[in-house]
């Protein structure tokens, strides 16, 4: 492994940046692509306020993605008829179709990576990674304020 410390912090960034450029040419961001997924797991729609709660955006943020993607007829916005102060959002049969070829390209993107690493690889990495976003979540939240001026 390379001296430098950030060594692994460039490693994540590179992940990112191919991460990013999925689902692969669709012309969505990647942000764009977890709003839908997003809406997607709110089965008969989801608010705004919930959508930008999940992640931990505010509502105009995620209003100006909306736009965006209604643009392209991914999603519709529409009155809540049970509470008509709220702004349902769903996906539309083109953002269902989206999704579905977009996750097919992740799932064969995937079974790749694990053929190529193999589970028992996989499986540390997995376990390595899940120790280190624990360590990190402890440090952000202050749990171990003694470690943080050594």
């Amino acid at each position: 492994m390379p001296e430098d410390k950030y060594a692994i912090v460039e490693q994540f960034r590179r992940m990112r940046q191919f991460m990013n450029s999925m689902p692969f040419k669709t012309g969505i961001s990647h942000s764009e692509f977890c709003l839908l997924n997003i809406i997607m797991d709110g089965k008969d729609g989801i608010t705004v306020s919930e959508i930008a709660s999940e992640l931990d955006v505010t509502p105009p943020a995620v209003s100006r993605s909306l736009k965006s993607l209604e643009s392209r007829g991914l999603v519709i916005r529409e009155t809540d008829l049970l509470n008509r102060r709220n702004t349902m959002v769903r996906l539309t049969e083109s953002g269902l179709d989206f999704l579905e070829k977009s996750r097919r390209q992740m799932d064969s993107l995937m079974e790749y990576v694990n053929k190529k690493m193999g589970e028992e690889r996989k499986k540390q990495l997995y376990e390595l990674l899940t120790e280190m976003s624990n360590i990190i979540e402890n440090y952000v939240k202050g749990e171990n304020a003694d470690d943080k001026n050594s």
